[in-house]
C-alpha cells in the first residue's frame, strides 16, 4: 500500500492519486515495484498544488434589508461569497 501511505503521511483525505507505469516492472521484483510506486506518488505530491477542502453549499436568502449587515458579517467571518443580489440597488 505505497500510495495510501504516501496520502496518509501527507494527511491528504478526499483526494485521489494514481501513479502509471508503463514498464511491467519484472524485473524490478516486488521490494521495487513498492519503492518505484512511493516514489511515484512522492513525485506526485510534492509537485502538486494541495488546498485545504470546505465543503460548499448555494443557499436561496431573503431577509429584511436592515438584516442585511449582520448576513454580510457572516459571509466575511464563514468566507461566503453573494453570488446573485436581487436587491435592486435598494440598500
Amino acid at each position: 500500500m505505497p500510495i495510501l501511505n504516501v496520502l496518509r503521511k501527507n494527511q491528504i483525505v478526499n483526494g485521489a492519486l494514481y501513479v502509471i507505469r508503463h514498464f511491467g516492472g519484472v524485473k524490478l521484483g516486488k521490494r521495487g515495484l513498492i519503492n518505484a510506486y512511493k516514489k511515484g506518488a512522492d513525485l506526485a505530491v510534492d509537485h502538486a498544488k494541495l488546498e485545504d477542502w470546505s465543503g460548499m453549499k448555494i443557499v436561496h436568502l431573503k431577509c429584511p434589508l436592515d438584516f442585511y449587515g449582520k448576513l454580510s458579517n457572516l459571509l466575511d467571518k464563514y468566507k461566503g461569497k453573494v453570488l446573485n443580489d436581487n436587491s435592486e440597488g435598494a440598500l
